[in-house]
């Protein structure tokens, strides 16, 4: 169970400390970290690949070719507002189902929360235990008392 929370804390650690920025597609280099918003048209051209009610994909970028761009997509987007993990790999969109590309950059605001929510919480957690957390009851001496 710790393991599990522990990864809980990372996940919403790197997320919360991320924010994305929009940047031409000749500016992303490999291996950054991307989400690109679909056009209506390129929803609907991949829709057979990623489904029907995706509107853009987020993932590392592999690269560009004169007509497309590669993703290695984790996450689909959905017109729902839910992001969907995804594992199909590799993806070819077409620039002109490109709507817009934005790369993650760690925002120093979002992480300067994060640390100051993690360390007032910590503090606060560490008087409730200094204050009387203890247990109450008569200590136990291990034995008979001495004759």
């Amino acid at each position: 169970m710790p393991r599990a929370r522990a990864g809980s804390a990372l996940l919403l650690a790197a997320t919360a400390c991320t924010a994305y920025h929009a940047v031409p597609p000749e500016h992303v280099a490999t291996g950054a970290r991307v989400r690109v918003t679909l056009t209506t048209d390129g929803a609907a051209a991949l829709a057979s690949r990623l489904g029907g009610a995706v509107t853009g994909v987020e993932g590392k970028w592999v690269g560009e070719r004169a007509d497309s761009i590669d993703l290695r997509v984790d996450r689909l987007l959905t017109a729902a507002g839910a992001p969907v993990d995804w594992s199909g790999g590799p993806v070819a969109i077409a620039r002109g189902a490109v709507q817009s590309v934005e790369q993650a950059t760690v925002s120093r605001s979002r992480t300067t929360l994060l640390v100051g929510g993690v360390a007032a919480a910590g503090a606060a957690l560490l008087a409730i235990v200094h204050r009387g957390g203890g247990a109450k009851g008569e200590p136990t001496g291990g034995g008979q008392p001495g004759l």
